[in-house]
């Protein structure tokens, strides 16, 4: 089936200008009454990975999601706003989250209710927030990042946050080899199927995303479409890869879910030969995989990307200690990694608020300049 994304230009944040260009972008595709029943509960998932301000371009930015509450108002929708952010499971975690990344005072400001993912409601094996249960429709409002892990992450990256706290830490152990991760992901987007996409690709993070490591870059595009994979698909292309090259869009084309090829979807509003980012940065660990696969199966044991830690950076906070999912991290006493049993999930590398957590490269990789 074909499929819509529609890419207007948006250049800053300012509250007139994003509304504007929202409004465009979703009159493309035919308004939000084509998405959103009038009078229904739609819980609003942006994409909030650590306590952080939202000029860092880490977090979905409080403007686009004002100018998605306006649109549900107009149609008289009950509107809910949560996450639950990297690994984090105490309560005064979130809402120090909410609180730096604006939206407590975007929450107050709307009168619209802030929900915390404290409970679970198990569906096909996989944890998800009870919330779910609870609303008519999900409007996952990612941020455009590169991920060490996943190669970028947007619209099918961003519903892992539906799964509560430190279940994904156990999520993380369990399938820590990017394909099997990417299948979870995509198990995730399969049950949670948002009615609607848009995506914060205002300020991104290019380079070893999607946290404080990473580099801020000013794209100046949001992104709708009720089709996740094709909206990544179309992200792909943007930042010169192939749909497949995104483990969750390999994994969701094998399973004939959505649209990755570009002769099945239609772009409405920019055309994609103007949106090119011929100079996008990836993130190192992703760079190897894009070597031919019998050069990457010979060698790929010699092509190690792990996570550092930087002793005069670090100021003890334990967020990586506490995020990772194999409980490899020593800050306390040594502020050492036990490489022998780290997965290389940089889960390290997202939480970190200080960039004292960096990609340390093997000497094959260095040798063959494989970078981001």
């Amino acid at each position: 089936m074909q499929s819509k994304v529609s890419v207007v230009k948006c250049e800053s944040y300012k509250r007139e200008e994003v509304e504007s260009s929202l409004r465009k972008a979703l009159g493309f595709l035919g308004g939000i009454s084509n998405f959103i029943k009038s009078g229904a509960r739609v819980l609003l998932k942006p994409n909030l990975l650590i306590a952080i301000e939202p000029q860092r371009g880490i977090t979905t930015h409080p403007e686009i999601i004002r100018a998605v509450i306006g649109m549900l108002k107009e149609v008289g929708a009950k509107v809910y706003l949560g996450d639950s952010p990297s690994t984090f499971a105490k309560v005064e975690d979130i809402k120090e989250v909410y609180q730096r990344t604006g939206m407590a005072q975007l929450a107050r400001e709307e009168n619209i209710e802030l929900v915390e993912f404290k409970q679970k409601a198990l569906k096909n094996g996989l944890p998800l927030a009870s919330i779910l249960d609870e609303v008519d429709f999900v409007v996952n409002i990612p941020k455009f990042k590169t991920h060490g892990f996943m190669t970028l992450t947007a619209a099918v990256k961003n519903l892992f946050g539906l799964i509560p706290g430190l279940y994904k830490s156990e999520l993380h152990k369990k399938y820590f080899k990017p394909e099997e991760f990417a299948a979870k992901l995509v198990d995730i987007y399969q049950i949670a199927r948002p009615a609607l996409n848009i995506v914060d690709a205002i300020d991104v993070i290019e380079g070893d995303g999607p946290g404080t490591k990473g580099d801020l870059r000013h794209t100046g595009l949001i992104l709708a479409s009720a089709d996740a994979v094709s909206i990544d698909s179309i992200l792909a292309l943007i930042t010169k890869l192939k749909p497949e090259d995104i483990p969750t869009n390999k994994e969701a084309i094998r399973r004939g879910i959505g649209n990755a090829d570009l002769g099945s979807i239609e772009i409405v509003g920019e055309k994609l030969a103007d949106i090119i980012i011929p100079d996008f940065k990836l993130p190192q660990p992703s760079i190897a995989r894009k070597l031919p696969l019998f050069v990457f199966n010979l060698f790929k044991k010699f092509l190690d990307y792990r996570p550092k830690i930087n002793e005069k950076l670090c100021v003890q906070c334990k967020k990586c200690q506490e995020a990772c999912p194999t409980k490899v991290i020593d800050i306390e006493r040594k502020k050492k990694i036990d490489y022998r049993n780290c997965i290389r999930c940089f889960c390290c590398l997202e939480v970190c608020p200080e960039k004292a957590i960096s990609i340390k490269k093997s000497l094959l990789a260095r040798l063959l300049g494989l970078r981001g």
